[in-house]
């Protein structure tokens, strides 16, 4: 599994040391970061709400952007990713309430709290919710996790399971009618005769594709638009 992190903070020795040590905590667990950094400057928020990321880290005082203005903006444009303050302003932490943050990483205990929230975060990601699923291919038997799959493509007889962390799909011979059957309940949605995705990877919808986190266009089929807005609004709640 992968997770893609923002950290925004004034002081490079900040932005080195926050990515680098979230890239080591959760390399721990079998998990890969992919973290960009960012200083404060105008249209900050724009570059943000143009990336999909799962969690952004934001320093509270940076002379040139606020931080919880930052976040502030980025709800109100609808920006729903993780929220963490990493500051050494704890006498501000109440007013970060309305933007509803995942954590406050204070800065003088740093290592303390990011241990906390490492955990934390990886207990929210992995839950009975994100099962792994048994498939064959050929003779061989291969499990996945199911959030780390973005997408199934359907060529022929065969199926090629795209995940977010392999260039390479993995290929194996099966329905698709079998392959919905076993990851809708997971959050998947038939949005074409040839692709059944995995909601939490959609970034864009329109009216004849969808644009996943990973950059990927997928058609969607005239037929099954509605059914596919329905379906992603519930599944986002």
């Amino acid at each position: 599994m992968t997770f893609r992190f923002a950290i925004c903070d004034d002081e490079q020795i900040a932005l080195t040391a926050v990515s680098g040590i979230l890239v080591n905590k959760f390399s721990e667990h079998g998990v890969t970061v992919k973290a960009d950094t960012y200083a404060p400057e105008q249209g900050l928020a724009d570059v943000l709400c143009s990336k999909a990321y799962d969690a952004i880290f934001l320093d509270i005082n940076m002379p040139e952007q606020d931080g919880v203005k930052i976040a502030e903006e980025l709800r109100a444009r609808g920006n729903n990713a993780d929220i963490v303050f990493v500051s050494g302003a704890e006498d501000r932490v109440f007013g970060t309430f309305s933007v509803h943050p995942y954590g406050f990483i204070r800065k003088h205990k740093f290592l303390e709290d990011i241990d906390v929230f490492v955990k934390m975060y990886m207990s929210d990601r992995f839950t009975e919710n994100d099962p792994e699923i048994e498939f064959k291919a050929n003779k061989t038997i291969f499990r996945l996790r199911t959030s780390d799959i973005v997408y199934v493509e359907s060529i022929k007889e065969y199926q090629y399971i795209y995940t977010d962390d392999k260039e390479k799909p993995e290929k194996l011979r099966e329905s698709m009618k079998t392959m919905e059957e076993r990851l809708t309940p997971c959050g998947f949605i038939r949005v074409h005769e040839g692709y059944l995705v995995n909601y939490k990877y959609i970034m864009r919808l329109d009216k004849q594709e969808l644009v996943t986190t990973t950059g990927k266009h997928i058609p969607i089929s005239r037929r099954r638009l509605q059914y596919v807005r329905e379906k992603y609004m519930k599944l986002s709640r």
